[in-house]
């Protein structure tokens, strides 16, 4: 990658067949799991790797979220890990993700294929059979949705909705993502959130953010990474002035701080 961030996946033979594990160490995400039968679960590496690839987005606009922060009012009783009720931008991030997981789902249902050889006369019938396949597509992957909004993720039917628009938009999901977080009118949202009946118990995420001993250097990438430069920038000169970590990586990350700037 043309950054420092690294996304790896261990394929580890001696752990338990069809076992997954993921661990975010800084900017790093790495996932170990064991195939099962010659297969690898790939819905969790992509679930890992959604995760990779728009939390820096999201973080980027962090200063944009303090006005989504009454949402978290609305998951004060869900079955939720206490990142999510504590962390607006979490709390986004999983659900946008659970959003684009329902929209590129496998349903089960084939897609409609238009027949060859169609008379004029049978294009209302045709168009009528395509809307009922689609419909049937959609429910299914609409209770995917309505499951995640029950678990907590408030925000997977937002995006959802928004994603439907996105795809047929020329625009990258990096331009996009900004107008799908500045347009939401969170009043609304707050009132959708309302009207949610929770379930009893949550469900546990791949992705774990593994405890460690993080060094000022580790923290200072954290927080240019949540697009915070001030706190980036103080905790590298410290390093530098105390010698507490890597001199090469510090300087490194004052010149990034002081060209976002």
């Amino acid at each position: 990658t043309y950054t420092d961030r690294r996304f790896l996946v261990v394929v580890e033979p001696m752990i338990a067949p069809n076992e997954t594990n993921a661990r975010v160490y800084g900017g790093d995400s790495i996932v170990v799991l064991s195939p099962s039968h010659g297969n690898i679960p790939l819905d969790d590496v992509r679930h890992v790797y959604l995760h990779y690839s728009l939390e820096p987005l999201l973080y980027a606009r962090v200063g944009a979220m303090d006005r989504l922060l009454p949402l978290l009012k609305s998951v004060r009783e869900a079955p939720l890990d206490v990142s999510y009720r504590s962390d607006i931008v979490a709390l986004v991030t999983e659900s946008l993700i659970r959003a684009i997981e329902a929209r590129t789902m496998t349903t089960g249902i084939a897609p409609y294929k238009m027949p060859t050889n169609v008379r004029r006369s049978e294009m209302d019938r045709i168009e009528r059979e395509r809307q009922t396949v689609n419909q049937q597509i959609d429910a299914v992957r609409r209770k995917s949705v309505d499951h995640s909004m029950q678990l907590g993720f408030i925000l997977t039917a937002y995006f959802y909705d928004a994603l439907a628009a996105f795809e047929h938009d020329p625009v990258s999901l990096k331009e996009a993502i900004g107008d799908m977080v500045y347009d939401m009118d969170v009043s609304s949202q707050v009132g959708r959130a309302k009207q949610i009946a929770f379930l009893p118990e949550g469900a546990t995420d791949v992705v774990k953010r593994a405890p460690r001993q993080t060094s000022v250097i580790d923290q200072a990438e954290v927080k240019l990474m949540k697009g915070d430069r001030a706190g980036a920038q103080q905790l590298a000169q410290h390093a530098l002035e105390q010698d507490t970590g890597d001199a090469a990586q510090a300087n490194f990350i004052l010149a990034r701080t002081a060209l976002m700037s």
